[in-house]
C-alpha cells in the first residue's frame, strides 16, 4: 500500500491500531488500488481496531468460571457460566470492569479469523505486483 521498496521499515514496530490507521489512509490515496479494491478493503479494515480491543480484553483479562454446582442439574444448566472479566486500566488503576461470556469470547475468536482471511484474499487479490516488490529490510 506504501508503494515504497521501504514499506517493511516505515510498518515496523507500529502498534497493529497505528498499523490499521496508516492502511486505511494508504488505501484512501494509493492510485494502484481500483475504486471496488479500495472499498472492499476499507470495509475490512472499518471496525477492526474495535475488535481488536475486544481480543484484547479477552487475552489480557481475567477468566473465571461462575459455578453452582450444588443446585446445578443437566436439565437446568447443563455447562457452567463461562465470563471473562477485563480490568480495563489507564495506569495501573482499574477504572472500569468488563464481561465477556463464553460465547461472545467465540463469536470474537470467529469475527478475527474471518476477518484476517478476508484480508490475506484481499492482498493477494488486489496487491499481486506490490507482494513482490523489492523491500530494503538489511
Amino acid at each position: 500500500l506504501l508503494d515504497s521498496r521501504y514499506a517493511k521499515l516505515v510498518a515496523a514496530g507500529l502498534s497493529a491500531g497505528d498499523l490499521i490507521d496508516t492502511c486505511t489512509v494508504l488505501l484512501k490515496v494509493n492510485k494502484e488500488i481500483n475504486s471496488d479494491q479500495r472499498t472492499e478493503g476499507l470495509a475490512l479494515l472499518s471496525g477492526l481496531k474495535d475488535l481488536l480491543n475486544t481480543r484484547n480484553n479477552l487475552v489480557h483479562g481475567l477468566i473465571a468460571i461462575a459455578s453452582d454446582s450444588d443446585t446445578r442439574t443437566a436439565e437446568t444448566a447443563p455447562e457452567p457460566v463461562i465470563e471473562t472479566m477485563a480490568l480495563v486500566s489507564k495506569r495501573r488503576r482499574p477504572e472500569l470492569l468488563l464481561t465477556m461470556t463464553k460465547a461472545e469470547a467465540e463469536k470474537t475468536v470467529k469475527d478475527l479469523r474471518e476477518r484476517g482471511d478476508g484480508i490475506l484474499h484481499w492482498v493477494v487479490a488486489a496487491l499481486p505486483a506490490q507482494l513482490h516488490r523489492d523491500q530494503v529490510t538489511n
